[in-house]
């Protein structure tokens, strides 16, 4: 029976099939590069990558757009917007993670707050720290308002352009001192985390930015709850960078309520004067007992009192007379007085002289 043409290459593939079946159950695969057949045994694979690249989009980069730094030799651009007599100037440090905020893909949300940057794509803290220097040196510098508060976004780019973590605090520290002697308000933004890289080399440096800026009592933002790894629309498909379309948008929010917090979130410190003290007030009054003798007691009033003036009339051997004139004051007692003995009582009247008053 006469065969179909291509039979042969239906053999041809079929024979493939089963030899790659065949290597598979040795335990070996096959890879193709450059076309031809290399086989590497299991073990003496790579292993495979434990992150994953991000599903969002980002915009295509203008090199012509971002001119190179004489100082630092990397893409450097200064932002410095107009004077709003009702809005707080806010400068922001950072590297290429703001990128797309300075070329004006993503907004970036100005409630009371109008916003400069410096972005060195690339960029590390002893690349940030110079240019920073050398521009602020210069007799024409490009910022030359004084901001409200300044906000530095923490180098990432030192995960790969130090050593180690150590080094890479060291260099962080040098930064911040350069900031601080500058300006007075400064904070710090934590950087988003990476897919390419290790979650506890990330967090080992985030730690050691953290006692850096608490050394100098300065606030540190963190973000990373923000970026939960498994949400991958946040970061672009090179899983360094966020999306323009999704995680920037976070990042930009964030940016603005760190300015915020470190402005307004302060308490005002109000000096209260001092309550006046009051006086200790008993709960139980207290009960004095005298001990001693007991006093003697007064002695009745007498039973007639004459209060004014008297004048003695005749001077003799016998008794006195007086005269009882219209100006003077009697005090009886409360008793029933007979009329008709009233003559008699007058009588018995002890009189008071003039000088009595004086002489007490």
């Amino acid at each position: 029976m006469p065969r179909k043409p291509g039979w042969k290459r239906s053999e041809a593939t079929a024979r493939r099939w089963e030899h790659k079946l065949d290597l598979s159950r040795r335990g070996v695969d096959q890879l193709a590069f450059s076309g031809l057949a290399v086989q590497v045994p299991r073990h003496e694979q790579c292993p495979e990558p434990t992150t994953r690249l991000g599903s969002g989009s980002r915009h295509s980069v203008k090199k012509q757009n971002w001119p190179t730094s004489s100082y630092v030799d990397k893409p450097c651009k200064w932002v410095v917007p107009p004077v709003f007599p009702d809005k707080k100037f806010a400068f922001v440090l950072g590297n290429s993670h703001l990128r797309a905020i300075v070329d004006g893909f993503v907004p970036m949300p100005e409630d009371g707050f109008s916003f400069g940057f410096c972005s060195i794509p690339g960029g590390s803290a002893r690349d940030i720290c110079k240019e920073l220097s050398s521009q602020m040196a210069c007799e024409d510098p490009p910022l030359q308002r004084e901001p409200d508060v300044v906000c530095l976004l923490a180098p990432c780019n030192n995960i790969t352009a130090s050593k180690t973590v150590t080094e890479a605090a060291s260099e962080f520290a040098r930064l911040l001192d350069v900031v601080c002697s500058r300006w007075q308000e400064v904070c710090v933004l934590d950087f988003p985390p990476r897919l390419t890289v290790e979650v506890e080399l990330q967090q080992a440096l985030r730690e050691e930015y953290r006692r850096v800026a608490a050394r100098r009592e300065i606030r540190y933002f963190p973000v990373a709850e923000h970026f939960r790894m498994d949400k991958l629309w946040l970061w672009c498909w090179d899983g360094v960078h966020l999306s323009d379309n999704h995680g920037m948008g976070v990042y930009a929010k964030l940016l603005q309520q760190a300015c915020y917090q470190q402005l307004e979130g302060k308490v005002p410190t109000v000096v209260v004067p001092p309550s006046p003290s009051k006086p200790y007030t008993w709960r139980y009054k207290p009960r004095v007992v005298v001990a001693g003798p007991e006093p003697s007691p007064r002695p009745p009033p007498p039973e007639w009192t004459v209060i004014g003036q008297g004048r003695e009339l005749e001077e003799g051997g016998g008794e006195q007379e007086a005269e009882v004139t219209l100006n003077e004051q009697l005090f009886l007692p409360l008793c029933i007085m007979d009329v008709q003995n009233t003559g008699e009582m007058l009588k018995n009247w002890t009189l008071f002289p003039d000088n009595f008053h004086s002489d007490l």
